[in-house]
C-alpha cells in the first residue's frame, strides 16, 4: 500500500513540474526558449595538408543564420576556404548573435558570417572588413517574411489588433529580419509588440520561430526569407502550416566579415574564393544547398538602412 502511495506522489510531482514548464513556455514574459544548438561553443576543424604549419583559420557562423539541416554546406564552404588558403579552418558556432559578435571583438575569430543587424551593431564599435555577401534572386539582398499560422483569421498586419494578447516570436535582439524589421512594422501599425502588452518569445533561431508559428504557439513572427525557403524546400508540408501576410523591403544580405587579425592577402584570398565559387559544378552545387546563387562584393553603405532601423527600434516606445 505504501509503495502505491509513493508512486502516486511521484506521478503527481512529475505532472506538476510538467504543467509548470508548459505554463512558463506559454505565458511568462519574456520567454527564452532553449537553444536547439549547444549553448556553449561548438567547433569543427577542417584539416588540410600544410607545409608551413599554419594555424587554423577561425571561422564563426551564427547558429541562427541557417537551419541546422544546412550546416553541412557551411562545413563544405569551410573546406573550400581551407583549400584556397592552404591552412586548416576551424568552424565555430555560438548561440546568440551577441556571442558571435563577442568572438570577433575579443579576437577569438578571424572571420564570420553575421546577420545584417549584428553587423550594423558591431561595425559601429569594431573594425571589420566586408568580404562578400550572398546573392539571392540576382542581388545581394534578403527580406523578412512576416508569417502567421495558416489556419489563423489574420490576413493582414492590422488584423493582429484583433488578438487580445498577441504572442510574438522574435529571433534575437540583433536579428534584422527576425526582430528589428517586424518590431518596426508592428510599431508603425500601432500594434503592441513588447511585454507587458504582448507575450514575447525569444526563439534563438529563425527555424524555431517558424516551428512555433506552424504549431500555433505563436501568432506572428518575422523570419529570414532564405531560411524560410530552405525549410519549405526540405519540408513542403510547412506550406500547409504557415503563410506570409506581408514582406519587408529588401535589405543588404548577411555579410561575411573579417577582423584585422586576418592579413590583407588572406582576406583577398577568401574573397576571391567566394566570388568564384559559382564557376565550378561543385561550387554551384554547394551554393544551391545553401539556398543562394553566389557571393558578390558589398559596400558598407548598403547596411546604412539596417543601422537606422536598429536605432529606430532602440528608441521606439512600446505601443
Amino acid at each position: 500500500m505504501l509503495r502505491h502511495i509513493k508512486w502516486i506522489w511521484v506521478v503527481a510531482l512529475f505532472l506538476a513540474v510538467s504543467m509548470a514548464a508548459i505554463w512558463l513556455i506559454l505565458y511568462q514574459e519574456p520567454v527564452i526558449l532553449a537553444d536547439r544548438v549547444i549553448e556553449a561553443e561548438t567547433a569543427l576543424e577542417i584539416p588540410v595538408m600544410s607545409h608551413d604549419g599554419a594555424s587554423p583559420l577561425r571561422f564563426a557562423i551564427g547558429t541562427m543564420l541557417t537551419p541546422k539541416s544546412t550546416f553541412r554546406h557551411y562545413a563544405r564552404l569551410a573546406h573550400v576556404l581551407s583549400q584556397s588558403l592552404h591552412r586548416p579552418v576551424r568552424v565555430i558556432q555560438r548561440a546568440g548573435y551577441e556571442n558571435t559578435n563577442q568572438l570577433l571583438r575579443d579576437g577569438e575569430a578571424d572571420l564570420a558570417f553575421l546577420c545584417s543587424g549584428a553587423y550594423a551593431d558591431l561595425s559601429a564599435r569594431t573594425r571589420l572588413y566586408l568580404l562578400a555577401a550572398p546573392s539571392f534572386h540576382g542581388k545581394p539582398v534578403y527580406w523578412s517574411e512576416v508569417i502567421v499560422p495558416k489556419s489563423a483569421a489574420t490576413q493582414k498586419l492590422d488584423d493582429l489588433k484583433n488578438i487580445s494578447r498577441l504572442r510574438i516570436a522574435y529571433t534575437d535582439p540583433l536579428s534584422n529580419t527576425g526582430y528589428l524589421v517586424v518590431r518596426a512594422m508592428l510599431g508603425d501599425a500601432h500594434i503592441s509588440a513588447e511585454p507587458p502588452a504582448a507575450d514575447v518569445i525569444w526563439t534563438g533561431s529563425h527555424e524555431e520561430s517558424v516551428h512555433l508559428v506552424a504549431s500555433g504557439l505563436a501568432d506572428v513572427a518575422g523570419v529570414d526569407v532564405l531560411v524560410l525557403e530552405a525549410m519549405v524546400s526540405a519540408d513542403p508540408e510547412l506550406k500547409q502550416q504557415v503563410r506570409t501576410i506581408i514582406r519587408s523591403p529588401d535589405f543588404a544580405s548577411p555579410p561575411l566579415v573579417a577582423t584585422a587579425n586576418l592579413p590583407n592577402d588572406a582576406r583577398n584570398q577568401v574573397t576571391t574564393a567566394l566570388l568564384r565559387l559559382h564557376e565550378t559544378p561543385d561550387g554551384r552545387e554547394l551554393l544551391s544547398g545553401m539556398g543562394i546563387e553566389g557571393f558578390v562584393a558589398v559596400d558598407d553603405a548598403a547596411y546604412e538602412p539596417v543601422r537606422k532601423l536598429l536605432e529606430t527600434v532602440k528608441e521606439a516606445p512600446n505601443e
